[in-house]
């Protein structure tokens, strides 16, 4: 499996540096001619030589994602059949382009050499053909399919899962006319797109794929790249094969997520065939339901599912019980559900002997009922406020503790009716996370006599809450130390071993 680098810089010059910088990343190139100066055309069969690796020569259309350029698609298909003389190892044709315009760009890539992709882009989701197209397009023995797919949901992403399945199905079965009296199918690339597509672009290496795609430049190539380093060192993608075990995270949004980055590492070091990645989901039981085809062992469980999953679970830990929202499943006969937020959170915090003092947690959301069971197991007095001012009664009457809208918060910072104010601070909501990072939970609040402000936001590092609380003198946290609190008690679950 490959890591192809897409090169979209203005010149050959800048994407030869391109190369240069990601070269112990990756196996191959491609060269987007649509991205390119004009001026530079001349210059592409001189490239391959300097490249040290194989080439694709690609110019996209502009419906099929490229950049408009000045050329009719003769224009185009000429540029391309004049670079090939250089020694390119791959040309790829949209499988819609006139055969009659580029009949001398095939023949010239078969006198060079050059494999033909026959690839085709959809950016409204999956196609119900998607797989029987891709076939179709493997008509000839020196052909490869290619699709890049935009999965909308996470049932558009399990579809895009099963055609893997089902093209190196084929491949395996089918070695050629004489067996299945269709077409020969030796190599194939298929991408998704986008957050829902993401964790395919990493599952490739697993799912049978040829290459996947990746964008190290000022413009990235397609919605989803990241770059070759991140493919290498953050999610092990070299190591990763068909036994390979998959957990993730399972949220909406999540692609901002840091999870990948702790768990894989820690996979690493503990030399453990696995890899992390984020599901973008909007369906949990989607994914939980097809478990087996995506090889999955365990997930953790972020906004907005954390209580959903509860009902997924055929069983649950007494900590999920007691909060009614769970961050952790691990498939053992079928997926047991745990909450580990609530012991993460303790953790920046264990030393500060708040016990007996009073707590302001704002926001009443899955988040906030482990922070508030948290509190509570080192006894604190709690105080909730929300918007929605009967999410928050609703919430502190589960718990015991006081709850309402923000109209129990005075400017002081004082509760109503007390002769102390609040020593601790925690801010559970999604106000200020990227890419809103201007809103402000609770403006215009006064931090005199607050000691401690946490906010589980990790995404930016300091939030506009934490910045206005930093400046009026009070200790602040932000969310990573208990992300990776939490997802040390995570790890340990899903493997047994210990995340450093």
């Amino acid at each position: 499996m490959m890591i192809c680098l897409s090169c979209t810089e203005s010149t050959l010059k800048a994407d030869l540096e391109l190369i240069r910088t990601n070269k112990d990343f990756i196996d191959a190139v491609e060269i987007r001619a649509d991205f390119l100066s004009p001026d530079e055309y001349s210059l592409l069969p001189e490239l391959p030589s300097s490249a040290g690796v194989p080439c694709i020569l690609t110019f996209r259309l502009p419906a099929d994602g490229g950049m408009d350029s000045i050329l009719s698609a003769a224009g185009r298909a000429g540029v391309m059949t004049g670079a090939l003389r250089g020694g390119w190892a791959y040309v790829d044709i949209e499988d819609d382009a006139d055969p009659e315009t580029h009949r001398e760009l095939i023949k010239t890539a078969s006198e060079n050499g050059t494999r033909v992709i026959r690839s085709f882009h959809d950016f409204s989701g999956v196609p119900e053909n998607l797989v029987q197209r891709m076939i179709d397009n493997s008509d000839a023995d020196r052909c490869i399919p290619k699709a890049a797919v935009m999965p909308k949901c996470s049932g558009d992403f399990i579809r895009l899962a099963e055609a893997f399945q089902s093209l190196s199905a084929y491949r395996a079965n089918s070695m050629g006319y004489s067996c299945t009296g269709g077409p020969f199918l030796s190599d194939y690339i298929l991408v998704g797109m986008g957050a829902f597509g993401f964790p395919s672009r990493i599952m490739a290496a697993a799912w049978g794929g040829m290459l996947t795609f990746a964008s190290a430049g000022k413009t990235t190539a397609a919605p989803g790249h990241i770059s070759p380093r991140q493919m290498v060192c953050d999610y092990n993608f070299k190591n990763i094969t068909a036994k390979t075990d998959v957990f993730g995270i399972i949220g909406n949004p999540v692609m901002h997520t840091k999870s990948p980055m702790l768990h894989n590492e820690a996979m690493r070091k503990n030399r453990i065939d696995a890899v992390y990645l984020p599901f973008e989901t909007d369906d949990p039981a989607s994914i939980l339901d097809n478990s087996e085809l995506l090889n999955l062992k365990g997930l953790s469980v972020t906004i907005p599912h954390k209580q959903k999953v509860m009902g997924l679970a055929y069983g649950l830990d007494e900590a999920v019980e007691k909060i009614g929202a769970c961050n952790t499943l691990v498939k053992k006969d079928g997926w047991f559900g745990y909450n580990t937020d609530w012991k993460g959170f303790l953790k920046p915090i264990e030393t500060e002997k708040l016990g007996g003092e009073r707590a302001l947690v704002v926001g009443a959301g899955g988040a906030s009922r482990a922070v508030v069971y948290a509190l509570l197991s080192i006894g604190m007095e709690v105080t909730i406020v929300n918007r929605t001012a009967e999410k928050a009664a609703a919430l502190a009457a589960d718990f015991g503790c006081i709850g309402g809208g923000m109209d129990l918060l005075p400017r002081s910072g004082r509760p109503a009716g007390r002769a102390s104010g609040f020593s601790l601070v925690v801010q559970t909501t999604s106000a200020g996370m990227e890419p809103d990072i201007d809103q402000n939970p609770l403006p215009g609040f006064d931090f005199t006599g607050v000691r401690i402000v946490y906010d589980i936001i990790y995404a930016p590092d300091e939030t506009r809450f934490l910045a206005e609380a930093r400046a009026a003198g009070c200790r602040t946290i932000n969310g990573f130390p208990m992300l990776k609190a939490q997802a040390q008690e995570q790890f340990r679950l899903f493997t047994g071993c210990e995340m450093e």
